[in-house]
This record gives structure tokens, sequence and C-alpha cells, in this order.
């Protein structure tokens, strides 16, 4: 999670630093990006899908989702294999 932003004001020009604690609740801030030349701030998934603003449990069902889609897939994966092959269907749950 970037650590710092540029905000900008709809009544004032420019940008200026701010946190996300600055810029979550406050109607008034009309865009805000970023800082990515500091070190430790990366243009990752939380900038990318615009989770500034989200909850750490937002965030943590995002990052934990494909191993809960693991899990849910060896529910059922293992008997189908037994049943048609398991190659085609390892191959095929692989692609999905």
């Amino acid at each position: 999670m970037p650590s710092e932003y540029f905000c900008t004001y709809a009544d004032k020009p420019g940008s200026f630093s701010c946190k996300p604690k600055d810029f979550c609740d406050d109607p008034n801030v009309t865009s805000y990006t970023p800082n990515l030349a500091l070190e430790g701030n990366y243009d990752n998934w939380v900038t990318k899908l615009d989770l500034a603003c989200a909850g750490p449990s937002k965030i943590g069902l995002i990052a934990s989702s494909y191993f809960i889609g693991w899990i849910v897939t060896l529910v059922f994966l293992p008997r189908i294999s037994d049943l048609f092959g398991r190659q085609k269907i390892i191959v095929g749950g692989n692609l999905i």
C-alpha cells in the first residue's frame, strides 16, 4: 500500500501530499494518485484496483481468493479425475 499520495481539491489549483486517511472521507478531494517515486511504493494490484480506502478484510479476501479457489476445487476435482483421467482434468483445471 503506498504511503503517500498526491491529492487535488476541487476548489484549489495544484496537488499536495496526502495520506489515505486524508482523502478517504473527504468529498472535496477530486483525485488522488500514488507517489511512486518513493521507495517502497509500488504500482501493484492495490493501486490498480483502487483499494486505498478499502478495509483490510477486503484486501485480504482478494489476496486469498486464489487459495480459496484451490480449496473449493479439491472437493470435487479428485473424483472427476478418477472417472475421466487425471491428465485431462489437471490440465483443464490449471487452464481455467
